[in-house]
């Protein structure tokens, strides 16, 4: 994040801006760690990952993954997204644990605030296009800070409502759609 290296009370004169948070996410993370270079999650694919431009996105979210019976990215839950537990093994040890290495396995682990703006792109739903704004109060600006970018105005994030449970194991509620 720039704000490690900028002080608060200076004006920020550049901002590399994105069309959306998943567009940022690619460049500031998945590019800057290496993780799409050829020998990795380029033209490699290692694990049967894409992480280039093009691919990255279908690679990753409802995709599975093999290492684990969890999807790589599952839209709304950080907890199931096996990315999320390989790059957070990495950021903080030990904090989930599975087969194989936590990412990226070359280099330096991804930064707290990286690995936060990714949680927070997961648990809106993972969407391609447009900007997420943050569901915890901390401002709508949170993703912009945590990765030193600027992003357009987030605008409300349509998901995919869940099936509904079977007639036996209980009932859904359905709620109209809100501001």
């Amino acid at each position: 994040s720039l704000d490690a290296l900028i002080s608060s009370e200076e004006e920020l004169t550049y901002c590399p801006s994105f069309d959306s948070t998943f567009e940022a996410i690619q460049a500031v993370v998945f590019e800057q760690a290496g993780c799409t270079n050829s020998l990795c999650h380029g033209s490699a694919k290692q694990g049967g990952l894409d992480l280039t431009p093009l691919n990255a996105f279908d690679s990753l979210v409802s995709a599975p993954s093999q290492g684990s019976s969890l999807a790589l990215v599952e839209p709304g839950r950080y907890d199931l997204s096996y990315l999320y537990h390989k790059l957070s093994a990495k950021t903080f040890p030990g904090s989930y644990a599975f087969d194989g290495s936590p990412m990226p396995r070359a280099g330096a682990a991804i930064s707290a605030g990286q690995l936060e703006a990714i949680r927070l792109w997961i648990e809106a739903g993972a969407p391609q296009e447009g900007s997420v704004g943050d569901t915890l109060g901390r401002g709508e600006d949170e993703i912009e800070r945590l990765l030193g970018v600027c992003l357009p105005e987030a605008d409300a994030v349509n998901t995919m409502p869940l099936p509904p449970p079977a007639l036996d194991k209980g009932i859904q509620f359905v709620m109209p759609p809100h501001a």
